[in-house]
């Protein structure tokens, strides 16, 4: 049944014997687990980052960000959510960021995400090569995004693919805890060129994710419950 229950473990060698207890949380949901969604928008300036390729220079307060071309430079792209609410043992079953037009960009282009694998990715800073410093995991996630011809629009050209594989990649290791943070590295050639924390906070890249955690019948298995 759902509810919080109190488990006492024993362990006896026939000489020594120790206990603990631990609480153990059962929700009121299917065997399916219990679908969530959860959106985060970047909270501020220094956690979306362009970093010049050739210099390792970082700028964290411009207020667009140039995926990934600026000119003749070309930038690796660091954007990091924070204070993320998915437990470690979700599921990912959708995730994708959404990005708003601040600059008409329609030339060719072709991007490579990853997602930054760590436990609870740090806020960049402006230590020369930040971003392409950081470890990113193995599993990566290619857009080709349509021209982004209208300045302010935000709707599906400006939305990144399924990103659940990277996102997934993080929450399943290890060292991962609810309210850590995730971020991403974005790379390739052209340019598409979205509001940046700076240009404004209620526009600022958002991460949408959706996610199921265990019913009742994963925690019933577990523990030996009929």
């Amino acid at each position: 049944m759902p509810g919080a229950y109190v488990l006492r473990l024993t362990a006896n060698d026939g000489a020594l014997s120790a206990s603990d207890t631990v609480q153990v949380t059962v929700n009121p949901a299917g065997g399916g687990g219990t679908p969530q969604t959860l959106e985060v928008r970047v909270a501020t300036g220094s956690d979306d980052a362009e970093q010049s390729t050739n210099s390792g220079k970082n700028q964290l307060t411009s207020d667009d960000l140039e995926i990934t071309t600026d000119g003749n430079t070309v930038q690796l792209v660091g954007i990091r959510f924070a204070n993320l609410a998915i437990p470690k043992n979700a599921t990912i079953t959708n995730a994708y960021v959404q990005f708003r037009v601040d600059g008409v960009s329609t030339a060719a282009t072709s991007l490579m995400i990853r997602a930054e694998n760590a436990d609870n990715t740090p806020t960049y800073t402006s230590a020369l090569n930040n971003i392409s410093s950081r470890a990113s995991t193995g599993t990566s996630v290619g857009w080709v995004p349509a021209p982004w011809p209208t300045v302010g629009a935000a709707g599906e050209a400006q939305r990144t693919p399924n990103l659940a594989a990277l996102v997934q990649a993080v929450v399943g290791r290890a060292g991962w805890a609810q309210g850590n943070a995730l971020a991403f590295q974005l790379s390739g050639t052209g340019m598409r060129k979205a509001v940046a924390f700076e240009g404004g906070a209620s526009r600022a890249p958002l991460l949408h994710v959706e996610y199921t955690v265990p019913g009742p019948s994963v925690l019933y298995e577990l523990l030996g419950w009929s």
